[in-house]
């Protein structure tokens, strides 16, 4: 075997060997410890073969696909990480609590940093590959608070005018997926509350439509995730969350982007706070299990049982957050 042949047969055998590692280690249902602690992970993403965490203890983790490791790559502790982007300018991540904060990580510095030196409480953003992207947040003197980036969340701009929220309306930080960006000038975020509400613009920011979500007025219940499947289809899930197994009003689908909204005919099996899209699939999960919707919101079924908080899908694995550090692996079939 000359230099040449051989050089081909040795790469070729590294191929065959890391697929047979990640086949290995991906086991469907297999589960990982990806936050050493007891702590929970609402803010996941991935980039490169890792996922990245953000924990409810303040850290950021980063799990290798290949070889289930997880590593602390944040020294900055921000408790209650509810979002999470990651590009090639680095890391954000979105602190929810009464004096939330942002993280930038780098390469060679890590910081934190509030907008206008405001406390606020964040709940949730969404980053286009662009780098433009919206960032929600509750209220301020009768005003949610909504911040425009146009480099990754290095720097935010207000968004003028303000919109006005309704008394007992705010927005719900269980997995920082209010916010979805469909393009560079078309943003929708959703509300709940005692109001629950989809706002939508499509001129960046410039004027804003709204339409009434049809979820019972409640401090506990509303609308908690928002995915647009393409600039047409979508679908928000919630529902109260001290309340988990009532399906009634969880979930609504739109066929005309948001202009108007329907109750699924078969709702979530309960309470759900995160849903995402996989090949015209749709994955909600929440304390009592994990749906999936094969028409796009208009109905769904009952998938997994169990106490789930948070979905990324990463090719055809579907990865989900449980209490205790727990992360899942789920293969998916087209």
């Amino acid at each position: 075997m000359n230099r040449i042949h051989f050089f081909l047969f040795f790469n070729a055998l590294l191929v065959f060997s890391s697929c047979k590692t990640n086949r290995s280690l991906l086991l469907s249902n297999a589960e990982f410890q990806a936050v050493p602690d007891s702590s929970y992970s609402r803010a996941i993403t991935s980039w490169k073969n890792h996922l990245y965490l953000g924990s409810s203890n303040g850290l950021i983790y980063r799990f290798n696909i290949r070889n289930g490791r997880s590593k602390q790559i944040s020294t900055v502790p921000i408790p209650e990480i509810r979002a999470i982007h990651i590009g090639k300018k680095g890391i954000l991540a979105m602190q929810s609590n009464d004096t939330s904060a942002l993280l930038v990580l780098s390469k060679t510095q890590e910081t934190k940093f509030n907008i206008d030196n405001q406390p606020r409480f964040w709940d949730g953003f969404d980053i286009l590959p662009s780098g433009i992207g919206l960032l929600m947040g509750d209220p301020v003197d009768g005003y949610f608070s909504l911040y425009k980036t146009i480099d990754f969340g290095r720097n935010w701009t207000a968004i003028e005018p303000r919109i006005s929220a309704i008394t007992g309306e705010a927005g719900f930080a269980a997995s920082g997926s209010t916010v979805h960006c469909i393009n560079d000038s078309t943003y929708c975020f959703v509300t709940g509350g005692m109001k629950s509400r989809f706002f939508k613009t499509t001129n960046a920011g410039k004027t804003w439509s709204s339409v009434d979500l049809n979820y019972p007025s409640s401090a506990a219940c509303g609308a908690f995730s928002l995915c647009f499947i393409n600039a047409r289809e979508g679908a928000v899930v919630g529902g109260d969350y001290t309340q988990p197994s009532i399906s009634a009003r969880s979930s609504f689908f739109t066929t005309d982007g948001g202009v108007t909204w329907q109750e699924s005919v078969r709702p979530t099996f309960g309470y759900r706070s995160c849903v995402v899209s996989y090949n015209n699939k749709l994955f909600a999960c929440g304390t009592t299990g994990i749906d999936i919707s094969l028409d796009k919101g208009v109905t769904w079924n009952s998938w997994l049982r169990g106490n789930y908080i948070a979905i990324h899908i990463v090719d055809t694995w579907l990865f989900v957050t449980l209490p205790n550090g727990k992360l899942k692996a789920i293969e998916l079939s087209n």
